[in-house]
């Protein structure tokens, strides 16, 4: 493989591609345009919030419109569903792994918690202090 590689938003741009919104993991062919709009989503202890969804118990991942009945639950210290394929010098972000945060420097992720990735170690830790 030729070139560099792009991290963008988790995952990596294909040859030929850039990032074009970081944010929402977008990339694009060169030349083209992107959209301008943020996909931030709201942080909920291991789990990322859908687009517009609140996060109303980060101790249980619950993540809703309307909070009503609000409960505290104790910590999932179980590894997160991500699993790095193919090695690069890129990372795609933190993960818990069932004891300790990991940065997977793969080309890709495969599983069910792959755009839940944390953005530092720092975060991740304070996602999982109850484990530690």
């Amino acid at each position: 493989m030729t070139g560099t590689l792009v991290v963008c938003g988790g995952k990596y741009c294909d040859a030929g591609e850039y990032c074009c919104n970081p944010s929402c993991g977008t990339c694009a062919p060169s030349g083209q345009g992107c959209l301008a709009e943020t996909c931030a989503r709201a942080r909920c202890g291991r789990e990322l919030c859908a687009m517009g969804v609140a996060c109303c118990s980060a101790s249980c991942g619950d993540c809703r419109n309307g909070c009503a009945g609000i409960e505290t639950c104790e910590p999932n210290c179980d590894a997160m569903d991500a699993h790095p394929q193919g090695m690069s010098a890129g990372s795609l972000g933190w993960f818990w792994d069932g004891s300790e945060c990991v940065s997977y420097n793969a080309r890709s992720c495969t599983g069910t918690n792959c755009e839940d990735a944390f953005t530092s170690q720092a975060e991740c830790e304070e996602a999982f202090e109850g484990c530690l």
